[in-house]
């Protein structure tokens, strides 16, 4: 199988602890940050083995752009973004982006975001634990899939004009 040959990588969200991010959801994940490094040594050997985003941008050959949405609930600026940009100092193919008034999600527009986060994320946990079918289903089909996806236009430039750089 021939290799793939990358010129440029894009992360959205990127964080740097899988521990961490789990720590936020479930307290006690954040003890078990050795045990989760172990697991995905075994889960992906060799070469795909997980590391940090901290440690694989130190070594990194090609350009790499991160964006952080400015609200994101679930990979908070805290600690992530501030590394990251100070990454950035030192790894000149590294580039960092904020996206002002974002979430999680900050390719979308913000109304789009808001919707896919507060209602569609919110409202399928709520349907997981819905024992009437017709309840589930009226509200999957209520589902706008054309808000789901606005884009933001600037956003989308920003990665355009990165990707062709």
């Amino acid at each position: 199988m021939k290799d793939l040959i990358l010129s440029s990588l894009l992360l959205i969200r990127s964080h740097d602890d899988v521990g961490e991010l789990l720590g936020r959801y479930v307290p006690l994940m954040k003890y078990a940050k050795p045990l989760i490094g172990i697991i995905h040594r075994f889960q992906f050997p060799g070469r795909y083995t997980y590391q940090p985003s901290r440690s694989f941008l130190k070594t990194m050959t090609i350009p790499h752009l991160i964006i952080s949405g400015e609200f994101d609930d679930d990979i908070p600026l805290k600690g992530n973004y501030s590394r990251f940009l100070a990454l950035s100092q030192k790894q000149p193919l590294l580039t960092v982006m904020l996206a002002k008034n974002h979430r999680h999600n900050p390719y979308l527009i913000k109304d789009s975001e808001d919707y896919v986060i507060d209602h569609i994320l919110k409202g399928t946990q709520q349907m997981a634990l819905e024992d009437d079918p017709q309840k589930r289903e009226a509200f999957f089909s209520s589902i706008d899939y054309e808000k789901v996806g606005q884009h933001d236009p600037e956003i989308l430039r920003s990665i355009l004009d990165f990707l062709q750089s």
